[in-house]
């Protein structure tokens, strides 16, 4: 699906990207694409946004040479599954984790009020090469291994954030994907109520039971608008769907469409204050100058007329739910990680054991106990 609008005027334009941006990093890189062009919303801000950097490769945030990576060879086991998720986890050469000049990943977390857990995790992936914006939504019940500051551990690849942080969950993604995030963007994805309701509201497919979930909706259908609090409420269904994340999964993408149509429709007056309501909320460790130059690069490569790819990860070749301590998704990495690779850059550098035991083999043989081979 191509999302391409006609629009006219460099201010549509802006419009748009601040649209598209809003899909791959919360607000940012467009945001600072209209900063450039809106005076009232430029002189508020620091001083070290007013230049700009020259111009900059996607992803050259190290400043090494990229697509120049090492083979990654699966190790075989056969062990528990805890053993398994963290030797695939550390399974690196020091130079395995894939990257590419003409692809940008950002890792967008929405985080809950609280500050807790991540309760979105979407790897949002730019390439200018294919001229697609692949978006991964991880599902939060995925179970890993995490490494914290304070040590290391077990749980849903949600709670990565709640123990160590935006820098943990990076980490995290990265070690169980071997993808490199060039940077994260958190937003408080209650600033979006604040977003929506300024654009008046966005359109999206609500099925009949999840009007019921959100209470006093009182309508479904193919085409239903909703004000902020509602588009919230919808996102963040949880407890109505036989599949557990994936249809929550769903609906997100579907918001973040809806949304990108809807701020394509918006005037450029609405546009400055959409812009200085995402200001207050979004965090990231992209500089400042940085932005600037990706938001140059979104708007002359007209990132605006890429194909936008949905994907939830793990997908269902690489997933097995498993009730333990809690409902997780038990998950195989390494096929799944390959398949990620795959996708994003067309190409993988990781090579799997012919004779592979994978963690949904050693769950499945401990739930039904059968013999392992």
């Amino acid at each position: 699906m191509v999302f391409g609008i006609g629009l006219k005027g460099k201010k549509a334009l802006l419009i748009i990207a601040v649209a598209v941006v809003l899909v791959i990093g919360g607000g940012l890189a467009a945001v600072f694409s209209v900063l450039r062009f809106q005076k009232d919303v430029r002189d508020d801000l620091p001083s070290e946004f007013s230049e700009m950097e020259p111009d900059v490769k996607l992803s050259d945030r190290n400043g090494v040479e990229r697509n120049s990576f090492d083979l990654l060879s699966e190790m075989k086991s056969d062990k528990d599954l805890s053993s398994i998720l963290k030797d695939w986890a550390l399974n690196d050469t020091g130079n395995s984790v894939m990257y590419d000049d003409d692809v940008l990943n950002i890792l967008l977390m929405g985080i809950d009020a609280t500050g807790g857990n991540s309760d979105v995790i979407m790897l949002a992936s730019v390439n200018q090469k294919t001229k697609k914006i692949y978006l991964s939504s991880i599902m939060r019940d995925s179970y890993t291994y995490i490494r914290t500051p304070n040590g290391e551990g077990f749980g849903k690849i949600n709670s990565a954030y709640g123990n160590g942080g935006a820098d943990c969950l990076v980490q995290t993604v990265e070690n169980d994907f071997k993808i490199r995030v060039d940077y994260y963007v958190s937003v408080n994805f209650d600033t979006f109520a604040a977003v929506v309701d300024q654009i008046g509201g966005v359109e999206v497919p609500v099925m009949e039971y999840e009007a019921n979930a959100m209470g006093n909706l009182g309508t479904f259908g193919d085409s239903v608008r909703l004000n902020g609090e509602q588009a919230l409420m919808f996102c963040r269904i949880r407890y109505s769907d036989s599949d557990g994340d994936v249809s929550r999964t769903r609906r997100q993408r579907q918001f973040i469409t809806a949304l990108i149509r809807r701020c394509g429709e918006i005037d450029a007056s609405q546009t400055v204050e959409v812009v200085k309501t995402l200001l207050k909320y979004v965090k990231t460790d992209c500089p400042a100058t940085r932005i600037l130059s990706y938001a140059t690069k979104a708007l002359v490569g007209k990132w605006y007329t890429y194909e936008v790819i949905p994907i939830t990860v793990p997908t269902p070749d690489f997933r097995m739910d498993y009730m333990g301590y809690a409902w997780v998704w038990i998950v195989d990495y390494p096929p799944l990680a390959q398949y990620l690779q795959d996708t994003v850059y067309g190409s993988s550098n990781i090579l799997l054991s012919r004779d592979r035991v994978s963690a949904i083999d050693v769950m499945r043989y401990k739930s039904t106990g059968e013999a392992r081979p």
